[in-house]
């Protein structure tokens, strides 16, 4: 896959610490009535993860985008209910 980057969109406000406890690699950024998170990607496996553990924090994902070297550049996503 080669390294990607990534923005996912989360719903409400989170501890301004939150990115870094997770992984010190990831940025956050946030406005009014949602947080992005963004960083890179080594593999697929890394993303789902990492979607795995927002939701297991009961985190609501709003959506998701990923940029790089695919053939899929700048996907977007929004998560299925």
């Amino acid at each position: 896959m080669g390294k990607r980057a990534f923005r996912i969109w989360v719903a409400g406000r989170l501890a301004d610490d939150f990115a870094e406890s997770i992984d010190p690699n990831l940025n956050q950024e946030e406005t009014e009535a949602s947080t992005s998170l963004s960083g890179e990607l080594v593999d697929q496996a890394q993303f789902r993860g990492l979607l795995d553990r927002l939701g297991n924090l009961g985190i609501e994902v709003i959506r998701f985008e990923t940029y790089g070297s695919s053939s899929t550049e700048g996907s977007q996503t929004e998560p299925s209910g």
